[in-house]
């Protein structure tokens, strides 16, 4: 999916007793949409434009399904980043295991590494989405 650049202009016409004599631009404004998928990328920095975070279904980014964490010392960091991207509202309810939170846009948090089999379930508006990983 590409960005997509949406153009605005904002016209008066103007008559004189029915006759149109001249056009005048009043205000001509432009702004960059990017998908929903170059959320990293698009907050990373301050950028001009904005993000269609509706242009893709509700998806995990990071962590992904099935994926094994080894968690001993000096390796990694103490948490787990997560990333979902896509979903029409601005606020995701996330279940990790069995404690729930909700988190606002940019979907992008940090869970704790708890050893084992762990759940993730996120949910905006009617959409939802699961997975699971292991921190071994």
């Amino acid at each position: 999916m590409r960005a997509f650049l949406l153009l605005t202009n904002m016209f008066k016409i103007m008559k004189t007793e029915g006759n149109v004599h001249g056009i005048e631009l009043l205000m001509e404004e432009s702004e960059t949409f990017y998908p929903a998928e170059y959320q990293s990328w698009f907050t990373a920095s301050t950028r001009q434009g904005s993000l269609d975070y509706s242009s893709r279904p509700l998806e995990i980014i990071n962590p992904r399904d099935g994926f094994v964490y080894l968690s001993s010392r000096g390796i990694g960091i103490d948490e787990i980043p997560v990333e979902v991207i896509g979903g029409a509202g601005d606020e995701l309810r996330v279940t990790h295991n069995s404690r729930t939170f909700s988190v606002n846009r940019p979907f992008k948090f940090f869970l704790p590494r708890v050893k084992g089999l762990n759940t993730l379930y996120v949910e905006n508006g009617s959409e939802e989405e699961m997975i699971t990983y292991s921190i071994e």
